[in-house]
């Protein structure tokens, strides 16, 4: 019985996401969260992470995008249970796009050293392409502004 309503959840989200339109200016949040659990020698360890991001249009050249990372480590040891949290902002910046080519970033943003940190980071994704050897070099935010896109050669 569950089986049949999961594959109907899934058809049915599927069919929405496949029949949406593209709109314009419409706030975005997305996101990730994991749960990593690990049993040894009867201590049981929970590492929770949540990453929701807000995409928020303003006007048709503006965009604000920020990302926060909340992690909860959870140990049980000795019938007690121990907790921390953390809470830190991975980026909050203003995009504006000054044209087809060039796009003006200011504020708190991802490292822009090689792709992985920008577009391979998040950890559903991590899981799928290894970390690059330099990962722990680059890895991180930076504050201030940069320019980034393409330019047409042909």
């Amino acid at each position: 019985m569950t089986t049949h309503r999961t594959v109907l959840f899934v058809a049915i989200l599927l069919g929405s996401v496949l029949l949406a339109r593209a709109q314009d200016m419409v706030p975005l949040v997305a996101g990730s969260t994991g749960l990593v659990t690990t049993v040894r020698n009867g201590e049981q360890d929970l590492a929770s992470s949540a990453n929701p991001i807000l995409l928020l249009p303003l006007g048709k050249r503006w965009l604000v995008e920020t990302e926060g990372e909340f992690v909860g480590d959870f140990d049980h040891r000795d019938g007690n249970w121990r907790n921390a949290f953390t809470s830190s902002l991975e980026y909050a910046q203003f995009d504006f796009f000054a044209n087809r080519y060039v796009t003006v970033v200011a504020g708190r943003f991802l490292n822009p050293f090689g792709i992985f940190n920008e577009r391979l980071h998040p950890t559903w994704i991590r899981k799928l392409q290894p970390e690059p050897l330099i990962h722990d070099v680059e890895a991180g935010s930076g504050n201030g502004g940069m320019l980034c896109g393409a330019l047409r050669l042909v």
